[in-house]
């Protein structure tokens, strides 16, 4: 496989959906916990209403704590996705090149004179998602490709050079394919 070429643009589209990953991905835990405590709360009120248990107010408090801080995590990341929307130097819309190689990968914006490469092994992770790719080039750098700029045969020669060249730091939602 020779060297892949993709040429894209990320619209707020993209950034929302990436920005909500890294959330989810970050608060894992904490969404795990909510989505428990919320499901135990709903079947604690069924028993209750159904005169099995007996109402106790405690765990309303509970749920509706966890509702209420999950309503403010996502309020927080709507703002951060809105501030970078009106941000000057926010790269929406603009024209991205990225090439990827059994060993290279460069990321180029030719409007911001933006170059950035390096070996493919050395990039700490990458995630496929339904819409979009992430590369993630170092903590602070993520690249946003999104797939409607492809065709299948470039997915599925993106997701081979990913997989290769990052292993177990490739992590997809269509579970390991055989490459």
């Amino acid at each position: 496989m020779g060297t892949l070429e993709l040429n894209f643009k990320v619209t707020v589209k993209d950034f929302r959906e990436a920005t909500y990953y890294g959330l989810f991905m970050n608060k894992r835990n904490f969404f795990r916990a909510a989505v428990v405590v919320i499901a135990a709360c709903f079947i604690y009120v069924v028993l209750s209403v159904n005169k099995v248990l007996t109402m106790e107010p405690i765990f309303f408090f509970l749920a509706g704590g966890y509702l209420v801080w999950t309503l403010f995590l996502l309020a927080g990341a709507e703002r951060q996705i809105r501030a970078y929307v009106k941000s000057p130097d926010n790269l929406l819309g603009a024209e991205y090149t990225a090439r990827f190689g059994q060993r290279l990968v460069s990321f180029e914006i030719p409007a911001r004179n933006f170059k950035v490469s390096g070996n493919l092994a050395d990039l700490p992770a990458a995630f496929e998602l339904s819409n979009i790719f992430l590369v993630y080039a170092n903590q602070q750098q993520t690249f946003i490709i999104p797939t409607r700029c492809m065709s299948k045969g470039e997915i599925q020669d993106l997701r081979a050079l990913l997989s290769h060249g990052l292993g177990d730091r490739f992590y997809t939602m269509f579970g390991k394919k055989k490459t």
